[in-house]
């Protein structure tokens, strides 16, 4: 459990800090890809990222429903993963298939219960969530496909 504080100010800015993070990475991938060196900068923004995401898990939703809790825990775990896989995918370190395999097949499967969640009581609360499902999810899917593509396991 978080400090009561810390949790408070998480929930009330996860949406800002989440989109500064993801800034932060996209400058970082882009400064990686133009420049030749070490990938500190990208290794680290995506470690905040996904550390950020996993953090997020331990707060308390704003959702009602078990099925609700559930799937937004669920989606703040495979969301670090496939954080963690896709910079495992630009360093070219062994493991980012079966990361991005578990975290997109994760975040798919409790992306869907959130959106039945949603259209079922019409609550504006599991946008933010929906949106990273449906980003990252693409963005991790086509990485995969990408991969296994390349590796030959398609």
């Amino acid at each position: 459990m978080l400090p009561n504080a810390l949790s408070q100010w998480l929930s009330g800015n996860k949406v800002i800090i989440e989109l500064m993070l993801a800034g932060l990475v996209a400058i970082s991938v882009l400064a990686n890809y133009f420049t030749t060196g070490s990938p500190t900068l990208l290794m680290i923004s995506m470690f905040l990222l996904a550390a950020f995401y996993f953090i997020t898990a331990y707060l308390v939703p704003e959702v009602n429903g078990v099925w609700g809790v559930i799937s937004t825990k669920v989606i703040a775990i495979s969301s670090a993963v496939c954080v963690i896989g896709l910079l495992f995918t630009v360093l070219k370190w062994q493991g980012a298939e079966q990361m991005l395999l578990i975290g997109t097949q994760s975040m798919a499967f409790a992306g869907l219960i959130l959106l039945v969640n949603s259209i079922r009581s019409w609550n504006t609360k599991y946008l933010p969530l929906l949106v990273r499902v449906l980003i990252l999810g693409a963005i991790s899917a086509s990485t995969l496909l990408t991969t296994m593509n390349s590796t030959g396991k398609i």
